[in-house]
């Protein structure tokens, strides 16, 4: 990157850093991301060409999903490539640098502003209606978890000996479950230890009926009646069949609460749910009225203030109009010093 020759070497370093990286701290750059997510975008459109139908939806729908996400994570980052650029080579930064040069004090505040600026560069519109749509979300998660749960529990209460486990155990839910969220090596690293972390599933046991034989291979300690008998003869089985661990972890999973106690909580948590934006969010979105510009010095004072103890003189709030019409150079967003002025 060729900086102009006007920038303090603090903040070269720091836009060199967000660029480029730190091997010293393990981070990657924002253009090693970008190659990132280039790459892993066309393996999996590789992949989704070499897929069988005998592959099954779960693993198209796993690969669409993940390449629309990189894809997406893509053109975001080569939008904050282009931004950080234009903070570091666009001539309109000059002015900018000559009003900071005596208002920011240690390395601190310069890679503060810089933070800033950049963080304070999203999407408000989104944040305006969020509060309201996570209330209204939360709600209905809390009344479909609690109607589920009732459900649920009517349903154990039928003796049927056909009864899938999956409606009660978690354990059985995660047995039969793949995390398609996950690809590549991350995706088989769940199928490989979950063996280990759910333990054997010992379902034949002498003596017991059928029904109870079926019931005691998922049912939960104290779901439905009093299977302390049925559950001794299972881990004396098992003790006599396996290892200490695995009767441990067996234990560990009988005493694990049922599905309908997990979608209780669930209910629970969601009805006392308040969703709140972030303090930047906040402080951007005070007026009603989707203003990208206003939203975006509102965010960026906030930043500034609050969190870097920067405070708005005169000087900053001119640098913050050119700062931020150079990172909106793209969408053609033009802020002046009465903008600022008037925002905050």
């Amino acid at each position: 990157m060729n900086f102009q020759s006007y920038l303090p070497d603090v903040v070269q370093n720091y836009l060199e850093m967000l660029l480029n990286g730190s091997p010293e701290q393990g981070a990657m750059g924002m253009i090693e991301i970008l190659d990132y997510c280039n790459r892993h975008a066309t393996w999996m459109d590789n992949n989704l060409g070499n897929t069988s139908e005998s592959s099954g939806v779960n693993e198209k729908f796993r690969l669409h999903h993940h390449k629309s996400n990189f894809l997406d994570m893509r053109d975001d980052i080569s939008i904050h490539v282009k931004s950080i650029k234009r903070l570091g080579e666009d001539e309109r930064m000059r002015d900018a640098f000559s009003l900071l040069i005596g208002e920011l004090n240690g390395d601190k505040q310069w890679q503060g502003f810089f933070k800033s600026a950049l963080a304070a560069r999203i999407s408000y519109s989104k944040y305006r209606k969020g509060v309201k749509d996570a209330k209204q979300s939360a709600n209905k998660i809390g009344r479909i978890a609690d109607k589920l749960a009732q459900l649920i529990m009517e349903l154990q209460d039928i003796e049927l000996s056909n009864l899938p486990p999956e409606f009660f155990s978690v354990r059985h839910l995660l047995q039969k479950t793949d995390n398609y969220e996950c690809f590549g090596g991350i995706f088989q690293t769940w199928r490989s230890v979950r063996p280990e972390l759910l333990g054997k599933h010992y379902q034949q046991v002498e003596g017991m009926t059928d029904y109870n034989r079926n019931l005691s291979a998922f049912i939960p300690y104290g779901f439905k009646g009093d299977y302390a008998e049925q559950v001794e003869m299972e881990m004396r089985a098992i003790e006599d069949k396996s290892d200490q661990a695995q009767a441990k972890l067996h234990r560990v999973w009988r005493a694990a609460p049922a599905l309908p106690a997990l979608l209780n909580t669930l209910a629970e948590v969601a009805a006392g749910y308040t969703p709140e934006n972030p303090g930047m969010v906040i402080a951007a979105t005070t007026s009603n009225k989707d203003l990208q510009k206003t939203d975006y010095i509102r965010g960026f004072a906030h930043l500034l203030t609050e969190e870097h103890e920067i405070p708005l003189s005169k000087n900053i709030k001119k640098a913050i109009a050119i700062v931020g019409t150079v990172l909106h150079t793209d969408t053609d967003m033009d802020i002046s010093y009465d903008d600022v002025r008037k925002a905050l």
